[in-house]
């Protein structure tokens, strides 16, 4: 996953600086792809964000988020986002 490789630092969080770095997004676009796993909304992410947002999207427990899982917690997102 793209988000978990963009930690450009290796200080255990990602930053908005960082993704844009590394993926190329616009700010507007890597904020939104941001926005589902910064918890706290600190404007970073780190490890036991990406993890709540897993466990939570993990419906049916089987340690994978499938596409229907990511489509609902996206859909109950305020904006779709």
């Amino acid at each position: 996953m793209v988000v978990l490789l963009s930690d450009g630092n290796k200080n255990g969080e990602i930053t908005l600086e960082e993704l844009m770095a590394a993926t190329k997004l616009s700010k507007s676009i890597a904020e939104a792809v941001l926005k589902p796993y910064d918890v706290n909304g600190d404007g970073k992410v780190v490890k036991s964000e990406i993890e709540s947002y897993f466990n939570n999207a993990d419906t049916n427990d089987d340690g994978s988020v499938s596409e229907t899982e990511f489509n609902k917690v996206h859909s109950q997102q305020p904006n779709g986002k």
